[in-house]
């Protein structure tokens, strides 16, 4: 079965000029075909700082804005045939990340996607540091598909 992808913005949410719902569906299904991820169900919801700081309070425990938060739905690896989840990625939060590691916002957004499929996907990092395994995936897919899409 194919993949399914659902993108939404919250009401207060201001989207770049270069955000394109198409593009962004496209490069989630580019990734998840490239991983061999198959009979995904995923939400995609991009909001305000506002927005996300509410749900890292609530579900973090932590009373700040972040960039990308996942919630999965049901375990990778688990007895259902297809792997479902939420991601919600701040566009405030995308465009400091840009701003502070000298990078595209488009690109960046192709980084907060990728990093919020791969905890999804069950993978986790304890720190930010680039010696992490996951990181380095992320790292990894991101060189491979950027030069393709």
């Amino acid at each position: 079965m194919p993949n399914k992808i659902y993108l939404d913005l919250t009401e207060d949410a201001e989207p770049p000029q270069w955000f394109s719902t198409e593009k962004t569906i496209s490069f989630i299904d580019t990734v998840l075909n490239h991983l061999q991820y198959t009979n995904w169900e995923v939400s995609v919801l991009f909001c305000s700082n506002d927005f996300i700081q509410k749900l890292n309070k609530q579900y973090r425990n932590i009373d700040e804005p972040t960039d990308v938060l996942s919630f999965a739905l049901n375990e990778a690896g688990s007895q259902f045939p297809y792997t479902t989840g939420d991601i919600i990625i701040s566009f405030k939060a995308l465009q400091e990340n840009a701003n502070f590691f000298n990078e595209t916002e488009p690109k960046e957004c192709m980084r907060l996607l990728v990093h919020g499929l791969l905890h999804l996907a069950g993978y986790e990092h304890s720190t930010n540091n680039e010696d992490e395994p996951m990181l380095q995936l992320q790292e990894t897919i991101l060189e491979k598909l950027q030069a393709e899409w």
